[in-house]
């Protein structure tokens, strides 16, 4: 079991590992003592803005932006941060709560995107403050990774679509994703006919109309991978995992909390063409262990 020493450990070491084999330049973000007409390359001379950094920094040559603990910044509009720029990593520097922090604000199409391939983030908060919010994190270029990142729901207020993937090759992993306020419809979407997407190791905790993880009608992904996930749906009936269309790849070792884990039904996970193995159901009976979801073969 990895303990939080460990995995802090890691966090630090992957930072350095993308510094150290980085060919692009490092830009240092900070909203309380940065300013945008800063430089930004050094941490004593910080920009205000992730959106900033991301002016300054060049496609292709593997720029960092490291985001500096306690940063703070509003999003109120669709695109708000738009990560454009190809190979841009923007990684969040500390812990907890003490992390760099982005609030989602005033229109309910604020959202975070990605318009550009390979980009990484990693280790940032994102948090709700406009009811319904439609999509938190867009996604709309091949190749990105969302890793180490936490999406939290306001106070009576929930996002729709916590990370919408619309490309190839995108990985979600070691992620957070909250929204328990009744409204929400999915934690992570597959919204696009496309290959190759990863969904490892998340924890996915909400009311949702849809599932943690949903791919709608029409959009038959291929070669998925959906492992080690703990997906918890609260809202009775509804699926922890489903694909609605006939995706293909394996559903793996995911733990899956929702009322159609029951004994008899087994249901909590819609594999479409996918095939499942040893997936865990529990429909919320706090004294009984879960089941195989679906059921075993016979």
């Amino acid at each position: 079991m990895t303990t939080p020493l460990v995995g802090r450990v890691r966090e630090i070491l992957d930072a350095v590992d993308t510094l150290r084999n980085s060919t692009g330049s490092t830009f240092y973000v900070h909203s309380g003592t940065g300013n945008n007409s800063n430089g930004g390359l050094q941490a004593s001379d910080p920009l205000a803005t992730i959106a900033a950094a991301l002016a300054k920094c060049t496609a292709s040559k593997g720029d960092v932006i490291l985001v500096m603990p306690g940063h703070a910044e509003s999003v109120a509009a669709a695109a708000g941060i738009n990560v454009d720029k190809i190979g841009v990593s923007i990684i969040g520097l500390g812990v907890g709560e003490n992390r760099p922090i982005i609030t989602f604000t005033t229109a309910t199409t604020a959202t975070l995107a990605i318009a550009a391939a390979n980009a990484r983030l990693s280790n940032l908060v994102f948090k709700n403050d406009i009811d319904s919010q439609a999509i938190v994190i867009d996604v709309n270029a091949a190749g990105c990774v969302i890793e180490k990142c936490e999406l939290l729901e306001g106070s009576s207020k929930q996002f729709l679509i916590g990370i919408d993937i619309g490309e190839d090759r995108c990985t979600v992993r070691d992620c957070y994703i909250k929204s328990v306020a009744a409204g929400a419809d999915s934690g992570i979407k597959i919204s696009a006919a496309k290959d190759r997407i990863a969904i490892l190791n998340n924890e996915i905790f909400g009311d949702f109309s849809d599932a943690c993880i949903h791919n709608p009608t029409g959009n038959v992904a291929t070669r998925l991978r959906i492992e080690g996930n703990v997906l918890t749906n609260l809202q009775s009936g509804d699926h922890a995992i489903e694909l609605v269309s006939a995706c293909t790849g394996v559903i793996n070792r995911n733990i899956v909390n929702s009322t159609l884990a029951a004994v008899g039904t087994r249901g909590a996970i819609d594999p479409g063409s996918c095939y499942c193995i040893e997936n865990y159901g529990s429909d919320g009976v706090g004294d009984v262990s879960g089941v195989l979801n679906p059921a075993a073969d016979a």
